[in-house]
């Protein structure tokens, strides 16, 4: 949800550099934004939005798009609101997932600095 909405303001308006998608994968198509730096951070046993979903729309990210795996994370480490029903089985302790999901944020805020 969350994903998808970010996508559809990120295509309607042009002046948006750079896009941040946690544990989602994108609602519309913006392969075409060359000047768009993105990074999907997602988690190898997250059943929510699983690792086949996220690889199923890449051809609608652009192609310089970051992908940043957590080993071990799952949907609800997105968040802060406890497990998530169906949700699969962490083989990462939280805290560790979140410094990884941190790390690679930085990266993208990094990348967008004037």
């Amino acid at each position: 949800m969350g994903g998808g909405m970010a996508c559809e303001f990120v295509a309607t308006h042009a002046n948006v550099r750079g896009l941040l998608l946690y544990g989602t994968f994108p609602g519309c198509d913006l392969s075409r934004r060359k000047d768009l730096a993105v990074t999907l951070i997602y988690g190898t046993q997250d059943a929510v939005i699983t690792p086949a979903m996220v690889t199923s729309a890449r051809s609608k990210l652009p192609m310089q798009t970051r992908y940043v795996e957590i080993s071990g994370g799952t949907h609800s480490f997105f968040g802060d609101y406890g497990p998530q029903d169906g949700d699969g089985q962490a083989t990462i302790s939280r805290e560790e997932a979140r410094l990884q999901i941190l790390k690679a944020s930085h990266v993208l805020f990094q990348q967008l600095e004037p």
